[in-house]
């Protein structure tokens, strides 16, 4: 929960809070072209670690699919490919409704572990995105949630710097949260759009 400073800063999660999305979308997809077993195609991008590889940066665009080609035994065409890979996004629309009111009284940073595909496409389909001051990606920093340097360069965008308790960070996993709280962050665990809305007029923010 926030702590009793005065918050110039709300640090908002990507995925599953401004965001909504399903990776098992992209392996339906896979299924459905390539007649790869969606359970398969998950254990193989997902739960290896090829996916995080590539939200870290440590694999371009074209060396994550020469590996997921390997992975999955199937020549996939990088475009083809890309194509599927990224559209899986729609807004999280009482969430996103709140933005613009926000960034009235305070700076907003978006804090996210995600990768180039899905920046790409979040930027030109989603105009709240241009509403943050800052963009604090996993690819770009190298680091994904909950690795304490991700939230340090979120810090160090923040308003405030020196009294991390001023910076609010809103992320709907509990790991991500406690990271934030071990480093003196403001926290807030994302349930409901109303339960957030609520909590924001508490804090005067909206």
């Amino acid at each position: 929960m926030p702590r009793s400073e005065t918050i110039s800063t709300v640090i908002f999660d990507l995925g599953g809070v401004l965001l909504l999305f399903d990776h098992r979308t992209i392996c339906r997809r896979l299924e459905r072209r390539y007649g790869i077993d969606e359970d398969l195609a998950y254990r193989k991008i997902f739960q290896s670690g090829l996916e995080a590889q590539f939200d870290e940066g440590k694999l371009t665009p074209e060396q994550f699919v020469v590996a997921c080609s390997a992975e999955l035994d199937r020549p996939l065409d990088i475009v083809e490919f890309k194509n599927l890979w990224a559209d899986i996004f729609r807004e999280n629309r009482p969430v996103v409704e709140l933005i613009p009111r926000l960034a009235e009284k305070s700076t907003l940073l978006l804090l996210s572990n995600t990768n180039a595909w899905h920046m790409e496409l979040i930027k030109s389909k989603f105009p709240v995105i241009a509403l943050f001051d800052s963009l604090v990606l996993s690819y770009t920093v190298g680091h994904r949630k909950p690795h304490r340097k991700i939230f340090e360069r979120a810090l160090r965008e923040s308003e405030d710097p020196s009294r991390p308790g001023r910076s609010l960070f809103i992320d709907d996993l509990e790991e991500n949260v406690r990271a934030a709280e071990a480093l003196g962050l403001s926290t807030l665990l994302y349930r409901t759009p109303a339960a957030l809305k609520k909590k924001l007029i508490q804090l005067y923010l909206i």
